[in-house]
């Protein structure tokens, strides 16, 4: 249930973040994403790293 969790709340993160980018047309910089996460099982893990790809994002593990 945790995993669920944990899984629910990056995903969640990480479209908040994509939507929040999306929404800023008058700024010219480009915009930097990361995406942070905490595995124990590497379930997560797998999580991050497909979803920083399809982002173009930095990825941490903590």
């Amino acid at each position: 249930m945790k995993k669920l969790a944990i899984i629910l709340i990056v995903i969640i993160l990480a479209l908040s973040v994509s939507l929040c980018a999306c929404s800023s047309k008058v700024n010219t910089q480009p915009v930097k994403i990361a995406v942070v996460y905490f595995s124990i099982t590497n379930n997560t893990k797998t999580v991050a790293n497909y979803i920083a790809d399809i982002k173009g994002a930095d990825v941490f593990e903590i």
